[in-house]
């Protein structure tokens, strides 16, 4: 797969086989962690958002349905193909609403005014940062479940976060809080990717 200009193309290895064009107005792609799934931001243009569109390799070759429109941003999960995106993305304040999908997980929306996302390695929780208005301005990091058998549902964390991330072995969340001076000093806390039992702590 390679991209020239603004299309993707897949490049054939076989001798003296053409290029067959998947998509125009790409701004950018990547693999699935099997490689056997591709996701592509297209139908970009001057101050429109383009896209998010996923492509499954088959018989055939790629093919490839629309997830969502006007995305800014997407990840894949590490080691699963699972993928979260930012959709009617609005890049003033870097933020849009979290969406999320896979081929055992079906499209989803969890949150509004989202800026920032991370993904378990193994794709089973997502969590992310919130700009809300409760009580005044706060980002707050959230979280969300990604069960195949049930509906996702997004749980409140942590109020005021700078930053944060999952293990590599998908077991823990951590995050920066109760920062001071433009967070040049704040606490880090950890808690499991699946969250906190009823009356733990941090």
């Amino acid at each position: 797969i390679v991209k020239q200009g603004a299309a993707l193309r897949v490049v054939p290895t076989v001798e003296r086989a053409e290029p067959a064009e998947l998509a125009k107005g790409v701004l950018s792609f990547a693999f699935g962690p099997a490689g056997t799934h591709l996701a592509f931001i297209a139908d970009a243009l001057p101050g429109k958002q383009g896209n998010l569109h996923l492509a499954r390799q088959g018989k055939g070759g790629w093919r490839d349905v629309e997830l969502a429109r006007e995305v800014g941003e997407f990840r894949w999960a590490q080691r699963s193909p699972r993928l979260a995106w930012l959709e009617r993305y609005d890049p003033r304040v870097r933020a849009g609403t979290l969406g999320v999908g896979g081929d055992d997980l079906g499209r989803r929306t969890v949150a509004a005014n989202v800026s920032e996302v991370d993904l378990t390695s193994d794709g089973r929780h997502v969590a992310f940062l919130q700009h809300t208005t409760r009580g005044g301005y706060s980002v707050d990091l959230g979280l969300a479940h990604l069960d195949p058998s049930a509906a996702s549902s997004a749980a409140p964390v942590a109020p005021g976060v700078f930053g944060f991330a999952f293990s590599p072995d998908a077991r823990w969340l951590y995050y920066r809080t109760r920062c001071v001076r433009n967070a040049e000093a704040c606490d880090v806390e950890r808690i499991p990717a699946d969250g906190l039992p009823a009356g733990g702590k941090p």
